[in-house]
């Protein structure tokens, strides 16, 4: 990934946290004939050292068959983003677009039948545990989980590399990055983006 030095991420923590707020990820393989495949999925994030990361797949998924072999891909995490017009520059100047990224790169295994159901238990209840009627994984029909999993398949994805880019109007100069600010803030669907930049931007 192209990353100027101003927008570059190295701290592995800032980078744990931002996957861990930005866990849908787009997994990304490469079939036997250079064409990429990409399928949108929710990982499991194990804090270990390198950082492993754990999702599912439908079996129907073509992207299915490249996983069972095990083969190297990468996953693309993304955060806010927003357009800035150069209307709000003092001087002459085009648009840009502000994003956060990480890509991680990495290599697939297959997870067994406990380390499945690990998987899913865990999944589930994280993104459970915070809201008011909580659904449990241990009291879902046990029928019905054995034919979900017969219809999945289950992986590790163990990291080796990781890329980090938050292009946040880090390279303005004050007069200009407050003016970004200002006009950003017109819409309040960019508070999220708002907020990342205040946090990365050093006056």
């Amino acid at each position: 990934m192209y990353t100027p030095k101003e927008f570059k991420i190295e701290d592995p923590k800032e980078q744990l946290d931002f996957i861990k707020s930005n866990v849908l990820g787009t997994l990304i393989s490469t079939s036997s004939n250079l064409e990429p495949i990409a399928s949108h999925l929710p990982f499991y994030v194990r804090e270990e050292d390198p950082l492993v990361l754990e999702g599912h797949i439908s079996r129907a998924n073509n992207q299915c068959t490249l996983l069972r072999k095990g083969n190297n891909a990468m996953i693309i995490f993304q955060g806010p983003n927003g357009y800035i017009s150069s209307s709000v520059y003092g001087h002459e100047n085009v648009p840009t677009w502000n994003y956060q990224a990480i890509h991680v790169y990495g290599r697939i295994s297959h997870l067994n039948d406990e380390e499945t159901e690990l998987h899913l238990s865990q999944l589930m209840s994280h993104h459970e545990k915070d809201r008011e009627i909580k659904k449990e994984y241990q009291k879902l029909p046990p029928k019905l989980v054995e034919e979900y999993k017969k219809e999945i398949l289950c992986f590790r994805f163990n990291t080796y590399r990781t890329e980090a880019s938050y292009k946040l109007s880090q390279n303005r100069n004050p007069a200009d990055y407050d003016a970004i600010i200002q006009d950003l803030e017109k819409n309040d669907g960019n508070k999220t983006l708002i907020d990342a930049m205040k946090k990365h931007y050093k006056k």
